[in-house]
């Protein structure tokens, strides 16, 4: 469930939020160190008369949770994924029984957009190319990317 500062403020008594105002601000103001390396700061007075506590500073944490800030500025991007290549490999056979391929196509309708997708007769491959208009050239254009992939499988689209 998520709960906002408001409803975390409820908990805490006027005084001890002051403090852990000041408690948030002088951990922004020290260079926003891991909350351990603040508390051990504080915990070894190393800034000299310093009012705020390590309670202050788990009721900063407990009010406004860790620091956006700081989040964003220490997040590291994690690794993507490397991108695997899903190509078959013809087989010899398929060549050069099956070179000669007989297209299919039709124009489908998709939240009207219009889309041409084709089959072959032998290999029964199907693709599908988005067209802008319903014209020739369009039609022409869209065909000729399809006649495309034949050609670069070695097959002639008659």
């Amino acid at each position: 469930m998520i709960q906002t500062v408001k409803e975390n403020k409820i908990w805490y008594t006027p005084r001890q939020i002051e403090w852990a105002n000041l408690a948030r601000k002088l951990y922004h103001a020290i260079g926003s160190p891991s909350i351990e390396a603040f508390k051990g700061i504080l915990r070894g007075n190393m800034i000299k008369n310093c009012p705020v506590t390590i309670a202050d500073v788990d009721i900063a944490e407990r009010i406004y949770g860790p620091s956006i800030s700081t989040l964003k500025g220490k997040t590291t991007q994690q690794t993507p994924k490397p991108v695997i290549v899903d190509e078959v490999e013809i087989p010899p056979e398929l060549l050069i029984n099956h070179r000669k391929i007989e297209l299919y196509m039709d124009t489908m309708f998709v939240n009207g957009e219009g889309i041409l997708t084709t089959i072959d007769k032998t290999v029964r491959f199907r693709s599908s190319v988005p067209i802008k208009a319903r014209s020739a050239n369009e039609y022409m254009r869209a065909l000729h990317l399809i006649i495309q992939h034949y050609d670069k499988g070695g097959f002639q689209v008659i």
